[in-house]
């Protein structure tokens, strides 16, 4: 069988060319506008954010609750003192490639032994 030429002619749209004499408008800013707006927006630091933080706080940041099945192979390698835990239970070192462990957790082993 032969192909059909194709008689139609191609439609075309039509473009509107952009007026060159048409600008964006944009606001003018002198220097000292835009100082006076930065010195307005910049607060100062509250005094309660340069302290350090209570002991209190710091004692329950460190209290971790480890799941059991963690701990169990936390006792299984006492040689490391910091391993990666994965849901479905893989283990691995702290220096292993970050592409392995992406969805592991660091867990500090409280049971390390040097």
């Amino acid at each position: 069988m032969a192909r059909k030429k194709n008689t139609e002619t191609p439609v075309t749209e039509d473009i509107q060319a952009q007026d060159p004499t048409v600008t964006l408008e944009t606001p003018v800013v002198s220097n000292t506008e835009s100082e006076t707006q930065e010195k307005d927006t910049v607060e100062s630091p509250d005094e309660t954010t340069l302290k350090e933080p209570s002991p209190q706080k710091d004692k329950a940041e460190k209290k971790v609750d480890i799941p059991e099945f963690v701990k169990e192979l936390l006792q299984k390698y006492p040689n490391y003192p910091a391993l990666y835990i994965d849901s479905k239970g893989g283990v691995f070192t702290e220096d292993t490639q970050p592409n392995w462990v992406k969805d592991a957790i660091l867990y500090q082993n409280p049971y390390y032994k040097q």
